[in-house]
């Protein structure tokens, strides 16, 4: 099972993507659980106002 990939925004930066990561790799960087960014996630909400999260889509 592949785990799905993300990219992350910072929106104070215009839009600069910071990089692509998986779901525990962004709750580490902002300290939080998984079940937190999923929710950001599901409901397309920034993170501390600043941060966007988008699903990368594979072509597999």
């Amino acid at each position: 099972m592949s785990k799905h990939e993300y990219a992350l925004y910072d929106k104070q930066d215009n839009e600069l993507i910071i990089g692509i990561f998986t779901v525990d790799e962004i709750s580490k960087m902002f300290n939080t659980s998984n079940a937190v960014i999923y929710c950001n996630i599901s409901r397309q909400k920034d993170i501390k106002g600043r941060y966007v999260i988008r699903k990368v889509e594979s072509e597999e």
